[in-house]
């Protein structure tokens, strides 16, 4: 059952489906969603390139949406929304089936965001997070570094 006030994942797929057409095209699914932490997942069937492995831009995508649905759920949409403003990524092996990214933010490190965003209109923040297959192998790193914005 989701926390009170948070989207369901059923919910929360749905939001970001109709916000990021990608999302909806790739297959994207958000399967746990709270203040502190997403999980989502992204099918391998029609998402491959032309060597028959998981497309790169679907794996960017993975990576980079995450961070987003937690600034999301965690703040207030009416007053502050996420943005990326930079991010790298380390293809490590190739992917063969459908993929998962967990992303975390601690409640200590959120209050630091909202206070900074508050008081200056933008907090910056980072991610780090691996894109994993089906055999929990490590296929991507991305380092993301993202604003929370005013509106």
């Amino acid at each position: 059952m989701p926390e009170p006030g948070v989207p369901s994942p059923e919910d929360t797929t749905n939001i970001v489906r109709n916000a990021i057409p990608l999302a909806d095209h790739i297959g994207l699914s958000v399967t746990e969603v709270s203040p502190q932490r997403v999980v989502l997942a992204v099918p391998f069937e029609g998402n491959t390139n032309h060597v028959g492995i998981m497309y790169a831009g679907v794996l960017f995508t993975a990576a980079e949406i995450p961070p987003g649905i937690l600034a999301l759920v965690r703040f207030d949409p009416a007053k502050f929304y996420p943005v990326v403003k930079q991010m790298t990524v380390d293809f490590r092996r190739p992917g063969r089936s459908g993929v998962t990214v967990v992303a975390e933010l601690p409640a200590e490190r959120a209050d630091q965001i909202l206070a900074e965003a508050e008081a200056d209109g933008k907090s910056e923040f980072t991610m780090d997070l691996e894109v994993r297959d089906e055999d929990d192998e490590v296929l991507m790193t991305s380092h993301g570094i993202y604003q929370l914005r005013s509106h």
